[in-house]
């Protein structure tokens, strides 16, 4: 019986990689190379910015990687000749216009239900733009002073927005690594409150999201670290009542985060309750997750960035390193993995993006930071170089 179970297992993977690759030739594109040939092209690189048209130059750190609902993308740079850090581009990255944002950044989320609406973290405070990035006013202004965190010592390391009735949410985790973060809410609006601590425990927090159905199951995750342990817990909107499912390493030992991916969920998550994330620290990896465990996929390397798009079953995947320009992709829900053969320039940490036609249209987006660091794309779903 195992055996049997085994060979049909190849037989399915066999199938959809040979519908892969057939679709794939259809579209008018190179012809498509073996799967273990993905490559990558530069888009833009010379060796600085220019006024009114800025593009990403060689040696710019791009990170942050964040694609809005129409498309358009947003990132942190630092090219020369610009003292602005948050970048725009509406044409794939053939081109970018600087924003007006000027600061660190440590955390960018864009809205899910407005495309010129994006938050984004310097690590202290939280700043809102309504207009695309043409203007930036910080979220509440002065409302995080009274959680303290200069006494505190913790920081802002991740970001997120749900939205209920179309009123939206934003989440924030923080770490301090030696006394414990925390997550914290706010309800953005013209006359609201202060923050909120959801009581996470005493954790490090390193990613966190609303689930996509946050408008009805008010369900907020996050992956967390005691410095020992490291968990991926998520709480129905009720104070200090978080779930834990704990992420061991390689050897089904405990480890410590030091940092994470944004948390990625398949298109039936109302179904299926599961949901994948990328991990810094032990031995690295890619986590499949639901409400009772958690399964490490076969890939001992830090994850910084992850990726995908389909449901369940029909799942399509792309991982960014921590520590190298190096992508991973995976066609069959995680079960295999392989590197690209040629990696996009430059160094890690590496932020990828997928658009939601990425089944159909192959379109993927890769960020590098370093010497050489770049902006880089496929329209193939990477089977080619252009």
């Amino acid at each position: 019986m195992g055996l049997e179970f085994r060979q049909m297992a190849k037989i399915k993977l066999a199938l959809k990689l040979i519908l892969l690759l057939s679709l794939l030739g259809s579209m008018t594109t190179p012809a498509a190379a073996a799967p273990d040939e993905v490559k990558w092209s530069g888009v833009n690189l010379p060796t600085e910015g220019k006024p009114g048209d800025w593009v990403l130059a060689s040696g710019s750190d791009v990170q942050h990687l964040t694609i809005a609902i129409d498309g358009s993308l947003y990132c942190y740079a630092n090219p020369s000749g610009t003292s602005y850090t948050l970048f725009k581009s509406i044409d794939g990255g053939y081109s970018w216009s600087y924003t007006d944002y000027d600061q660190a950044i440590v955390a960018l989320v864009s809205s899910s239900i407005d495309a010129d609406i994006i938050y984004v973290s310097d690590g202290s405070n939280v700043y809102k733009s309504d207009d695309g990035g043409d203007s930036f006013d910080e979220l509440a202004a002065g409302s995080l002073e009274a959680l303290d965190f200069a006494t505190t010592g913790e920081e802002i390391t991740c970001l997120a927005v749900g939205y209920v009735d179309d009123e939206p949410y934003v989440f924030i985790g923080t770490a301090n690594e030696t006394a414990g973060g925390g997550v914290y809410h706010i309800q953005d609006i013209a006359f609201g409150g202060g923050w909120t601590d959801l009581d996470v425990g005493n954790y490090d927090v390193y990613s966190i999201a609303g689930s996509p159905n946050f408008a009805t199951d008010y369900q907020i995750m996050a992956v967390v670290t005691d410095q020992v342990h490291s968990y991926a817990t998520y709480n129905y909107g009720v104070i200090s009542e978080w779930t834990r499912v704990e992420l061991l390493d390689a050897s089904d030992t405990s480890f410590a985060i030091t940092a994470a991916s944004n948390l990625c969920f398949p298109s039936d998550f109302n179904q299926t309750h599961e949901w994948f994330v990328g991990a810094v620290g032990g031995d690295g990896g890619i986590y499949r997750v639901d409400e009772d465990n958690s399964f490490r996929f076969d890939i001992d390397t830090d994850i910084v960035s992850l990726d995908l798009v389909g449901e369940l079953g029909n799942l399509q995947l792309l991982a960014g390193e921590n520590n190298n320009a190096e992508v991973w992709y995976s066609i069959d829900d995680g079960d295999s993995w392989d590197s690209t053969a040629k990696a996009p320039s430059g160094s890690g940490p590496t932020y990828v993006v997928m658009t939601d036609d990425f089944a159909d249209s192959g379109k993927a987006y890769a960020a590098t930071s370093g010497s050489e660091s770049a902006f880089s794309h496929t329209e193939d779903a990477g089977l080619s170089q252009l």
